[in-house]
């Protein structure tokens, strides 16, 4: 989920992600990702009900 910077801080982005819910059937799983460092979004989707449940380290390889 994107929200422009003039729009930032109105609650859109937990509306956005509870929206989600809606589209998925009922007892089926629904994950959403965020980058670990990104607090405004890990924000909106725990005021939205998400719960961590694992995270994720990328290791670019170097080639040289």
């Amino acid at each position: 989920m994107d929200v422009v910077p003039n729009s930032r801080a109105r609650g859109l982005g937990r509306a956005l992600a509870s929206a989600a819910r809606s589209r998925v059937p009922r007892g089926e799983p629904l994950f959403a990702q965020v980058t670990p460092g990104n607090a405004a979004s890990m924000r909106a989707l725990l005021a939205a009900g998400y719960r961590p449940i694992g995270q994720e380290v990328l290791f670019p390889l170097r080639r040289g």
